[in-house]
């Protein structure tokens, strides 16, 4: 794998989210993970994982 290389996210395929994040945003399920994401990124394409 290379370091930094980034690709569009799509489905339910989030990659690792830390329990910080998860506690900022007050999400107590996955269904309200995706729609926070898809708040905060206004549904554009989302960028939280890396090519393996």
């Amino acid at each position: 794998m290379k370091k930094n290389e980034w690709f569009s996210t799509s489905g339910n395929s989030y990659g690792i989210i830390t329990s910080s994040i998860l506690q900022k945003f007050n999400i107590t399920n996955i269904q309200q993970l995706f729609e926070t994401i898809k708040q905060i990124t206004n549904n554009k394409p989302h960028y939280l994982c890396k090519r393996k």
